[in-house]
């Protein structure tokens, strides 16, 4: 999947993420808080994934929902 279209995934955060193992959508709807929280003390960030909703973006692309998430978060990073 191309995790950029999470809003607040850049490339960087994209190759960070598959760095890690995560590679679709799917799996990064499945975190709990506690792998939520360990992403971000990995990555240096506090607060951000919840507050840019990554996971529920997450799940509607795993959906294969699209359309209603760029109305929603706009297109992510290409």
């Amino acid at each position: 999947d191309d995790l950029k279209r999470i809003n607040g995934v850049g490339p960087k955060f994209e190759q960070m993420l598959n760095d890690m193992g995560v590679r679709t959508f799917a799996e990064i709807a499945g975190w709990s808080q506690a792998t939520v929280d360990s992403v971000e003390a990995k990555f240096g960030f506090k607060d951000r994934i919840d507050r840019e909703k990554w996971v529920a973006q997450a799940k509607m692309l795993a959906d294969g929902r699209f359309d209603e998430h760029e109305l929603i978060y706009g297109r992510g990073k290409d």
